[in-house]
């Protein structure tokens, strides 16, 4: 178990490095979301929806790969900055949200099958966790 001052505060390498982790797992969605056209036939299975559903799910996924190149970049190209301000903080909450979102997706559309969706939520978890903490706690030296 984690002392209480351990969970209050952290060093600002392990926080930095919590959000290049972060930065990982959204440049790993990121490369699943653009080959979703191809893994899942979009091409013959969205035949069956109706054109404007056949829309609104190509869009979005393309607001999910634009999210996610601008998660994944701003991890890595602003990751000493994010935690400095209210305002990137208030960045790294949101991206902790996308992700625990993302989990209760899981459970609420996809339906929880095992194994399958145990390692969709763990790797949902891992950037939530990740861009919460690097968000909620307290720099150290």
């Amino acid at each position: 178990m984690l002392p209480q001052k351990a969970l209050k505060s952290m060093k600002t390498e392990n926080r930095n490095q919590f959000i290049r982790t972060g930065g990982v797992f959204s440049g790993l969605f990121l490369m699943l979301h653009i080959s979703f056209y191809w893994i899942f036939r979009w091409e013959q299975t969205l035949l069956v929806m109706n054109p404007t559903d056949k829309a609104i799910m190509l869009t979005l996924n393309l607001v999910g790969i634009l999210f996610l190149i601008y998660s994944t970049g701003v991890s890595f190209l602003l990751t000493k900055q994010l935690p400095q301000s209210s305002a990137g903080r208030s960045v790294l909450l949101f991206f902790a949200s996308f992700y625990l979102l993302r989990m209760v997706a899981e459970f609420l559309f996809f339906g929880f099958v095992v194994p399958k969706s145990i390692f969709a939520v763990l790797l949902c978890l891992i950037p939530a966790v990740c861009y919460g903490l690097a968000a909620l706690l307290k720099p150290t030296k």
